[in-house]
Parts: C-alpha cells; sequence; structure tokens
C-alpha cells in the first residue's frame, strides 16, 4: 500500500499550550507554595502524593483531596487565591521559559501559525508567566481557568481555543506535559506532543510525538507530523473503515486473553482495509501490544515446557517466511494464510483419530516431528500474516491443556515471535511505519477492552464448548482468507 502525499501547507494550522510545564517549569515553584499552604493549615503531603494529585491538577481537586473534604464556592476562591498569592511571590524572581521555546514561538509566529495558551491555571498565573517573559505579543488566544466551566481532561479549554482562533480542532497541535491535560488534548480531537518537564512518557496517554525541551521542534517538524498524522488518516478513508478497524482491534485482545482464534477471523478483515502485506505491518504492533497484556495477566499459568520445543523450529519457520513472502503478492498472501489454516485443522483431526484408535493421545503428538512440523507452521504463518494462533491452539488443543494453559501459553510463545518479527518487518519488507503506529496508538483502548472481554470469556466458558468455538472460528476464517 502506498500512501498518498497529503497537502501539506500551514493554512489553518493553530498550536496551542498548556503553561506550567509546557511555556514555564513552574512545577517545582507550585509544590513549594503547596508546602507552604499546608504548612499552615496543619496537612501532610509527600512527593509522590504531589505528583499524582497536584501536578496537572485543576485547584478545586487539589484542595479536595489533600483537604479530605469537598472545597468549593467561596472556600474554594478564598483557598486558591492565598495559595497562588504564594506561588506568584515565589516564582516572580525565577521565571524562564523552557529551553528553547522563544526560538520555537518566534518560528511559528512568523510562519503564520495560529497561537493559544490554554491553561488550568488562574489568570493572575498567566499574566505573570506571559509578561514577565514578553511572551504574550505571540498569543492570539490566551485562556485561563476562569475562562471555562469544565477544566482537564474536559477538553473545554481545547475547543474554545480552537474556536477563538478560527480553526477545526482536528487542524491543531496541542502541547502538554500532564496526564489530564493530554487526555484533554485528545478528547477534543487534536494532535498532542507530550512534554517531558514534569512526566515521564510511560505516565502519559499515549501522544504523536515527545520532547523535553524545543530545541529540535521548528515549523518543518510541525509539517511533518501533520503530514504522517494525515497519511496515517488516509489509511482509513470512510467511517466503515474506521468502525471496522477498530472492531478488529477488539478481536486482537479478545484473541490475546481469551479465545486465540477470534484473532485470526480479523486477519482477513485487516487484509481487507489495508492489503494483505502491508496488513501484517499495521497489525503486529497490535498484536505485540496486545500480547504483553496477555503475558501480565497470564504470567504463571504457562507451560515453558511446550514452548522450548515449539520455539526453535518456529523461529526457523520465520525466516522461511520471511524469504518466501519477498516474492509473492497479495492475493497469493491470502492463500498461503487460508491454507497454513486449514492445514492446521487436518492435522488436529488426523492427531485426534489416530489417537482414538490407538488409546494413546501423546503416541502421535508426543513425537519430536510432531511439535517441530507444527513449529514451523507456527513460524511460517505468523511470518506470512500473523496468522500463528490456528496453529498454536490446535497444536495446545492436541496436547490436550486445559483452557486457562492453553491461552496462557500461547500468548507467550506468540509474544516472542511477534517481538522478533520487528526488526525483520522493518529492515526487510520495509511495511513498518510511523503511519501504522499512530493507528496502532489509537485503536489501544479498544485493545484493552478486548483483553477484558477475554478474560472474562475464559472464566465463563465450559471446557468442552470452548474447544468447539475456537476450532469453529479457525475454519471460518480460512474459508474468508481463500475465497473472500
Amino acid at each position: 500500500m502506498h500512501l498518498n502525499t497529503v497537502s501539506n501547507d500551514l493554512n489553518n494550522l493553530a498550536v496551542l499550550f498548556d503553561m506550567d510545564g509546557v511555556l514555564v517549569h513552574t512545577n517545582p515553584y507550585h509544590a513549594k507554595a503547596f508546602e507552604a499552604f499546608f504548612d499552615r493549615y496543619r496537612i501532610p503531603y509527600s512527593e509522590s502524593e504531589f505528583e499524582q494529585h497536584m501536578y496537572g491538577k485543576h485547584n478545586s481537586y487539589i484542595m479536595s483531596y489533600f483537604f479530605n473534604r469537598q472545597i468549593d464556592g467561596d472556600e474554594l476562591l478564598a483557598l486558591e487565591s492565598e495559595k497562588e498569592g504564594l506561588f506568584r511571590e515565589i516564582y516572580a524572581e525565577h521565571a524562564e521559559p523552557v529551553a528553547f521555546l522563544p526560538e520555537f514561538l518566534q518560528d511559528l509566529s512568523s510562519h503564520g501559525v495560529a497561537l493559544g495558551v490554554a491553561t488550568s491555571a488562574p489568570k493572575a498565573n498567566m499574566d505573570l508567566v506571559l509578561d514577565t517573559l514578553d511572551l504574550r505579543h505571540y498569543f492570539q488566544s490566551t485562556l485561563s481557568s476562569e475562562d471555562v466551566q469544565a477544566h482537564k481532561p474536559d477538553p473545554e479549554v481545547y475547543l474554545k481555543s480552537a474556536d477563538r482562533l478560527g480553526v477545526n480542532p482536528d487542524q491543531c497541535f496541542v502541547f502538554e506535559d500532564s496526564y489530564s491535560g493530554v487526555t484533554a488534548g485528545r478528547a477534543a480531537g487534536m494532535k498532542v506532543i507530550g512534554v517531558l518537564t514534569s512526566h515521564r512518557r510511560e505516565d502519559l496517554p499515549p501522544c504523536l510525538d515527545y520532547l523535553s525541551d524545543y530545541k529540535h521542534f521548528n515549523v518543518e517538524k510541525l509539517k511533518e507530523l501533520r503530514l504522517m498524522w494525515d497519511n496515517a488518516l488516509a489509511l482509513l478513508p470512510s467511517p466503515w473503515a474506521w468502525c471496522l478497524y477498530f472492531f478488529c482491534t477488539v478481536l486482537i485482545g479478545v484473541s490475546k486473553t481469551g479465545i486465540q482464534n477470534v484473532g485470526t477471523f480479523a486477519v482477513p478483515l485487516f487484509a481487507l482495509l489495508f492489503g494483505a502485506k502491508y496488513s501484517t505491518g499495521i497489525v503486529l504492533i497490535l498484536l505485540c501490544m496486545a500480547d504483553l497484556l496477555a503475558v501480565i495477566y497470564y504470567r504463571k499459568e504457562l507451560l515453558w515446557s511446550e514452548i522450548r520445543k515449539m520455539l526453535p523450529f518456529s523461529l526457523i519457520g520465520l525466516l522461511i517466511g520471511l524469504f518466501v513472502g519477498d516474492f509473492i503478492d497479495d492475493q497469493t498472501f491470502k492463500l498461503i494464510m487460508g491454507g497454513c489454516i486449514l492445514l492446521s485443522v487436518a492435522l488436529m483431526i488426523w492427531a485426534t483419530q489416530r489417537a482414538k484408535g490407538t488409546g494413546r493421545s501423546d503416541e502421535l503428538t508426543g513425537k519430536t516431528w510432531y511439535s517441530s512440523s507444527f513449529g514451523l507452521l507456527v513460524g511460517f504463518s505468523t511470518m506470512i500474516g500473523n496468522a500463528a494462533g490456528p496453529a498454536v491452539t490446535i497444536y495446545l488443543l492436541t496436547r490436550r491443556l486445559d483452557k486457562v494453559t492453553l491461552v496462557a501459553t500461547g500468548a507467550w510463545l506468540i509474544m516472542i515471535l511477534n517481538f522478533s518479527k520487528i526488526p525483520l518487518q522493518w529492515l526487510v519488507w520495509d511495511n513498518l511505519s510511523a503511519e501504522g503506529l499512530i493507528l496502532n496508538l489509537l485503536a489501544l483502548p479498544f485493545i484493552l477492552l478486548g483483553g477484558f472481554i477475554g478474560i472474562r470469556l475464559v472464566k465463563v466458558i465450559p471446557e468442552k464448548e470452548f474447544r468447539i468455538v475456537i476450532l469453529a472460528l479457525v475454519v471460518i476464517a480460512s474459508l474468508m482468507l481463500i475465497f473472500g
């Protein structure tokens, strides 16, 4: 799949900045102000509580948390005024911008980019920062806590800023440093850049990009990010395509923590959306994200002995798939993926019938050639089309594992293979892209939802019905690939 080049001029582009932690390093001084304020009222506090319940939060929340009761109305206004007055006294002599911010603002302004401040801080704090640092002239919109009814993570301040600047939300970049702020920007439908002055990357919701200062950010960088974002959105050209994509990501979550072959059912749908070969790159990172969820939850139930039997041969099959995949087209990809799945079913039926005839379930399945054959099939099918789930499931079914051990062992084996594939698909097939990663991040909540559903299904579906359901889904998915 080739991405279209999207027009990337700066018309109708806006950049919105939070203030604390984004324009200026105020959080240490807010902490000092709160320490002095809470000491006055003999209220206990800790640095960890500041990190969780102060940074990026509105004063109404902070006061209510630390006073351990609801604070609102005139009482809130009085306490807020007292604390913020302390802050301004402490900070006035230390005001300085985040490194290279003035240069970045000048670059944006010189290219006609609309700029705004959207902060949860009081207007007096915003005025102190903008006037002391001589930044006000860069911004066409400045909104503070007094200008909105609902505070972050509600998106009101960002939506109102976009309206004031005369742009649509999807034309805005947001620079944010807190969990609630990033959540607000994402809820507004804007492209969010995480500023890592107060929190680590892993402490924030997924962002389009991250920075510690503005040294390497300029107009060209924003144009590049917008083009990448627009190309990512162009991969799914209609509302129905987005609905199908998010539905498939829920299935992936379910498949990793519950019914493995539900994920295989999504494989032809992903191939329909993106093309079979390109879809393997889009789906791979989704699978890795879901794999991590599954192995964390099922970290104690796996059987390493079964993984050790298959893993060496799975890696060989993976390399075979890597070589073959470079020489075949999309339709052939689909036929091979479907054939691999049906071959897995045939092997299971044969092994089951053989066991009935001999009265020994392990006479065939305990042989080295049996596990090695399935290992090759698993590696090949996961490289060709992220379709290892059916082969793994069928092998583990014939090994007579209970449903929880089956899900756990399969999740760990497939996770190892999926993470092994990342450098191969990136360097050899060149079908991993920043645009695909954006789609992956947008789908993360749906993966988590699917993971929760999968865990519940494993608990409620009886063992016998569990086996019937996953086998039926294997056959359906393979036929969709071959004849779809």
